[in-house]
């Protein structure tokens, strides 16, 4: 699926929320705080997948993951329609105070958002690297 953009807002907090977005190159997990991103993380290349990335200049952001940090095609959880995305709100004890927000995708956890982890934690990526 191709020009995503859902935003989920905590009910427990309302001050997080977790902004799914794809936007026809790539799709990407941004965690807010009041509006602010504290973290991201790369879920999936919508095109095909580079062998390097160009991370050097801002005029490509969002960035591609290279082939080196990606799973191949075939293997990457993907969005097909709105009911595909769910985010699961971890928060320490009765209060709100934040530990994670997990980034579902087909009931599947794809990724992992933390305060201040840029980046967090994807299933689509094959090794740690700059974007998951």
């Amino acid at each position: 699926m191709q020009d995503f953009y859902q935003q989920f807002t905590s009910e427990k907090c309302e001050k997080f929320s977790v902004i799914v977005e794809n936007d026809g190159r790539v799709c990407y997990g941004y965690l807010l705080l009041d509006e602010r991103i504290i973290g991201d993380v790369w879920l999936y290349n919508q095109i095909e997948t580079p062998i390097l990335a160009d991370w050097d200049t801002g005029a490509k952001m969002p960035f591609l993951n290279s082939i080196v940090f990606s799973k191949d095609s075939d293997d990457v959880l993907r969005i097909s329609n709105n009911e595909d995305v769910a985010v699961e709100w971890i928060f320490k004890k009765n209060s709100c105070d934040f530990d994670k927000a997990n980034v579902r995708i087909k009931g599947r956890i794809a990724a992992i958002l933390k305060r201040d982890s840029k980046p967090g934690w994807s299933i689509n990526a094959k090794s740690d690297g700059p974007l998951a």
